[in-house]
């Protein structure tokens, strides 16, 4: 940052300041917002509010993104996320890899890779698993669509 945004000198905070940023978002692809799911064009720049609490954060069509809310503890959902968020827009591919998280077991093969892979053109999400660590691979999907406006 290099133009006081939210606080100025002696900590006072600045009230007349809008707090929005400007981003250039690459041309060849779409992007969403990811707080919003709002769908831009690329190769133009936007500007994205900032609040101080959350930073400016665009998804690349095609992307695939496992989510899961709050955890106690590392492994308390054994890396299985709760959703799995399917960008619209373009082909994507994301390999989510698990295993025991603890000793070496995986060298011998005990761990399991989850390929997802999202056809576009089928509007279709593909789940293959390769390893033998048992995985309950349940979660839920959700495809976000471009919504301009």
């Amino acid at each position: 940052v290099y133009t006081p945004m939210y606080y100025g000198a002696c900590s006072s905070e600045i009230e007349d300041c809008e707090k929005k940023r400007k981003i250039y978002l690459p041309k060849g692809f779409g992007w969403y917002d990811l707080y919003t799911g709002k769908y831009y064009e690329g190769g133009c720049y936007i500007y994205a509010d900032a609040p101080i609490d959350r930073i400016p954060v665009f998804v690349r069509e095609g992307s695939i993104i496992p989510m899961s809310s709050d955890m106690d503890y590392a492994d308390e959902k054994n890396g299985i996320p709760d959703v799995i968020y399917v960008y619209e827009g373009s082909d994507g591919e994301f390999t989510l890899y698990l295993d025991k998280g603890d000793g070496y077991s995986f060298i011998e093969g005990e761990y399991c890779d989850i390929k997802l892979s999202y056809s576009q053109q089928e509007h279709r999400l593909s789940v293959s698993k390769t390893g033998s660590y048992p995985v309950n691979d349940t979660f839920g999907v959700e495809y976000i669509k471009k919504q301009k406006s």
